[in-house]
């Protein structure tokens, strides 16, 4: 539960893994570290990013799809 000083941060994995050379999801066990920026705050802005990602997502299905975070 929230409250009213809690923070949240959010990741767009897709970007993040892409973004590590050597990165293979096959090949790791059963959990994975990852990073968050603490200036990945969940807020109106990021939604708006949320948005723009799933729109350059959908604009790409005929073809390769890269994620850029």
């Amino acid at each position: 539960m929230l409250t009213v000083n809690s923070q949240a941060y959010w990741l767009y994995l897709q970007a993040y893994f892409e973004s590590l050379e050597g990165f293979n999801l096959s090949k790791i066990g059963e959990s994975v570290t990852v990073r968050l920026s603490k200036d990945n705050i969940l807020d109106q802005q990021a939604i708006k990013k949320f948005a723009t990602f799933k729109d350059d997502v959908l604009n790409q299905l005929q073809g390769v799809i890269r994620h850029h975070g």
